[in-house]
C-alpha cells in the first residue's frame, strides 16, 4: 500500500511502523521522501552489532533475472541485492540471495527442494568479533590480528590459521624474544615470564594449526579457529590491552623509569610553576606506588642535568636529607590513551 505523506512526519511515522512490525507480520513499507511503503524481511539475519538472529527491514531491493534472450543460453536464475537495517539496533547491511534451477538438495524427508546462496556484508561470523580495544595494540600486530580477522569472516580457513601463527611470531618480534624456530620462541615467552605454563601450551596449539595449513595444506574447521582466537584475544588482552586500560582508570605499581616520569607529569600538573619540594614531598599518596624510590630518582638526577626531563630542575638544596627540587614548566598531559 502507498501513503502521500508530509515529509516533517516521515521519521515519526518510520518509528511508528517500527514498533507496528514487532507485532505484525508481512507489512510491506518503505519510507522516501514522499511515498511510505514498508518490506520487511521474511527470515531473520545475523547483526553484526546485535551478535545474534534479528528481524531486518528492506530498505533497498534490486533483482536480477535473465532476460528473454539469454534465457535459452543460460540457467534460469534470479539474483537479488538488498540493503536491509536491523530492527533491533538500525545497523545497516548488504544482502545478498542468489539462486538458480540447478541448486537443489535433499529437504529433511529426503525430497528434493531448491535453495538460495546468501551472504551479507560486512562479513561477520558469530564468535569471530574482533577486540574492541584493538586500537591498543602495537601497529604491525594491529595489522596482522585484522587481516586475520577478515580471512576468518570471509571464510578463508587456510590464510586465518596462518595469520594466528603470524600474530604469535610478531608478538615475539615486539617483545625482542628470539629463537631459531617458533617453538622455541614460544618457550621463550614462558621463560621470560610473558606466559604461564597453560598458555604456552595453548600457544603451541595454535602453531599445530597453523603449521597444518601452511605445510600440510589441511583446511581448521570453523570451531578450531574460534578456540583459536578466544586464545589470541586472550593473550594480547594481557599483553598490551588490560594494562592500558588499568593505568588510565586505576592506580598500579610503577614498575619502570617511563611510567615514574608519567607518574610525575600526572602529579605537576596539578602543581604550580615555582613549587618547591622533594620528590616525596611532591608525590604525596603516589609513594604508595613505588617500592624503591632511589634508582628512578637517581635516573631523574641525570635527566636533570642532561635536559632530558625538562619540567624540574635542583634548586640545590636538602629537607630532611633529600634533594628539593622546583617545578619550572607544566607538563602537557594531553593523550588519546583510553
Amino acid at each position: 500500500m502507498i501513503f502521500i505523506i508530509n515529509h516533517t512526519l516521515r521519521k515519526n511515522i518510520q518509528n511508528m511502523f517500527i514498533i507496528l512490525h514487532k507485532y505484525i507480520k508481512n507489512i510491506n513499507i518503505h519510507i522516501n521522501y514522499y511515498h511510505l511503503t514498508f518490506k520487511s524481511v521474511a527470515e531473520k539475519y545475523y547483526c553484526r552489532t546485535c551478535k545474534g538472529e534479528r528481524n531486518h527491514l528492506i530498505l533497498f531491493q534490486k533483482n536480477i533475472i535473465p532476460t528473454a534472450e539469454e534465457a535459452f543460453e543460460t540457467l534460469s536464475f534470479i539474483d537479488k541485492y538488498l540493503v536491509i537495517e536491523c530492527l533491533g539496533c538500525g545497523c545497516i547491511s548488504f544482502l545478498n540471495i542468489y539462486g538458480d534451477e540447478s541448486m537443489i538438495r535433499e529437504d529433511p524427508y529426503g525430497e528434493p527442494e531448491h535453495y538460495e546462496e546468501k551472504h551479507i556484508f560486512p562479513q561477520e561470523t558469530p564468535g569471530c568479533e574482533m577486540l574492541v580495544y584493538k586500537h591498543l595494540l602495537p601497529e604491525k600486530i594491529k595489522s596482522i590480528y585484522s587481516e586475520t580477522i577478515d580471512a576468518l569472516n570471509a571464510s578463508c580457513f587456510l590464510l586465518a590459521a596462518g595469520g594466528f601463527r603470524a600474530i604469535i611470531e610478531a608478538i615475539c618480534n615486539d617483545l625482542s624474544v628470539v629463537g631459531k624456530s617458533l617453538s622455541i620462541k614460544i618457550d621463550k615467552l614462558k621463560t621470560s615470564g610473558y606466559l604461564s605454563a597453560k598458555e604456552s601450551a595453548r600457544l603451541h596449539s595454535i602453531r599445530f594449526v597453523g603449521n597444518d595449513s601452511l605445510h600440510e595444506i589441511q583446511t581448521p574447521k570453523l570451531r578450531q579457529l574460534q578456540i583459536v582466537l578466544q586464545i589470541v584475544n586472550h593473550l594480547i588482552t594481557n599483553l598490551y590491552i588490560q594494562d592500558r586500560i588499568i593505568e588510565n582508570n586505576l592506580d598500579v605499581l610503577v614498575v619502570d623509569y617511563q611510567k615514574f616520569t608519567k607518574l610525575l607529569n600526572k602529579v605537576f600538573s596539578s602543581e604550580i610553576i615555582g613549587a618547591k619540594k622533594t620528590l616525596v614531598n611532591f608525590l604525596g599518596k603516589s609513594n604508595r606506588l613505588l617500592d624503591d624510590l632511589t634508582p628512578f630518582e637517581l635516573q631523574l638526577q641525570q635527566d636533570i642535568a642532561s635536559g632530558t626531563y625538562p619540567h624540574l630542575s635542583d634548586t640545590g638544596t636538602l629537607e630532611n636529607n633529600k634533594k628539593v627540587y622546583e617545578i619550572i614548566s607544566i607538563p602537557d598531559l594531553f593523550s588519546f590513551e583510553f
